[in-house]
C-alpha cells in the first residue's frame, strides 16, 4: 500500500469515527434533555379552569394546548417578555409556553 492510500485510508476512518461521535452525542443530548425529572415541578392553579399553552411566550402566538387547573407540569426555563413572567412548560410530549402567574409550587385543591 502506498503513502498515498495509507492517507486516504487514514482520512477515511477518522472522518466516520467523527461522524460517529457526532450521532452518539446528539443522541446522548436527547435523552438527556426529554428526561422529564430535569424540570422543576409545578402545577396550574386550581382556580383557572383551564389555561392556554402557546407555541411563543406571548399572548398572540399559536394555542398549542389547553390545560385544566390542577394539572402538574415540568417548568423547562422562565423569560420575560413584554414585562410579564413566563414559563416554558412541558406535560407529555406537548411543549410550550404560559404566563408564570398560571403555575403554583404545590398542588392545590380544586374548589369553585
Amino acid at each position: 500500500m502506498t503513502k498515498k492510500h495509507t492517507l486516504r485510508l487514514l482520512w477515511w476512518i477518522t472522518a466516520v469515527a467523527t461522524a460517529l461521535l457526532i450521532v452518539v452525542t446528539i443522541g446522548m443530548v436527547s435523552v438527556f434533555v426529554s428526561q422529564k425529572d430535569l424540570g422543576e415541578v409545578a402545577y396550574i392553579k386550581s382556580s383557572a379552569a383551564s389555561v392556554s399553552i402557546h407555541s411563543n411566550p406571548n399572548a398572540t402566538s399559536r394555542v398549542v394546548s389547553i390545560l385544566e387547573g390542577g394539572t402538574q407540569v415540568y417548568i423547562e426555563q422562565n423569560i420575560e417578555s413584554r414585562g410579564m413572567l413566563w414559563a416554558q412548560v412541558r406535560r407529555g410530549d406537548t411543549v410550550g409556553w404560559l404566563p408564570y402567574a398560571n403555575l403554583s409550587q404545590h398542588p392545590q385543591n380544586q374548589e369553585n
